[in-house]
């Protein structure tokens, strides 16, 4: 079992709700990509750790850079919804982790609510072109308001390389935390390593 904590900044009050409070869990995820980035990975299994002690703990940034260093990504084309500033500062936080970004989208919207509202069509259109650049050998786009796991399949199949999204990488990464190995078909690359 794994469960996901939705964007909360109360993290350790919102892992006490997370029922039944006697069960183990196998690993807990901190749903929120930007904010996992500005918090930092410590501080997210911190908070967790306070009512969930010892268990596994991921977040969409985490998983992110896991999951392009599993995929063997070393440059990578970057789609998200966010306003420059955090634009630049996720750029910085993926290339000070080893993975260059030279190609980078963004809606370049200030509500993240909106992210949510983005059509999958629309999402697969904008990560397809930057996908499609030479200068990448794969695409993450990070939001955990986007809807782009469903996207992945046909993303890799439009431009020949690798990709994952937010929810795609966290989802994939709690399950090899929580020791789950299978290989799960229909959602791309990722989820066969």
């Amino acid at each position: 079992m794994f469960a996901c904590i939705l964007e909360d900044p109360d993290i350790a009050p919102a892992t006490r709700l997370i029922l039944p409070n006697d069960e183990r869990l196998d690993s807990v995820a901190f749903a929120c990509t930007s904010g996992a980035m500005v918090l930092g990975d410590d501080f997210v299994a911190a908070e967790v750790h306070k009512h969930r002690p010892g268990v596994p703990v991921t977040s969409p940034m985490r998983a992110g850079i896991t999951a392009l260093k599993t995929m063997g990504l070393q440059r990578v084309a970057l789609l998200t919804p966010y306003m420059q500033a955090i634009n630049d500062r996720m750029r910085a936080h993926i290339e000070g982790q080893g993975v260059e970004v030279p190609a980078m989208g963004s809606f370049n919207n200030p509500d993240d609510l909106v992210a949510s509202s983005i059509s999958p069509a629309t999402l697969l259109r904008a990560a397809t072109e930057l996908g499609r650049s030479p200068e990448v050998d794969g695409v993450f786009i990070s939001c955990s308001s986007f809807r782009a796991a469903g996207i992945i399949e046909r993303l890799e199949a439009a431009t020949g390389k690798p990709a994952t999204s937010s929810n795609h990488a966290m989802a994939w990464h709690a399950l090899r935390l929580a020791g789950y190995r299978d290989p799960v078909e229909g959602w791309g690359s990722l989820f066969t390593l």
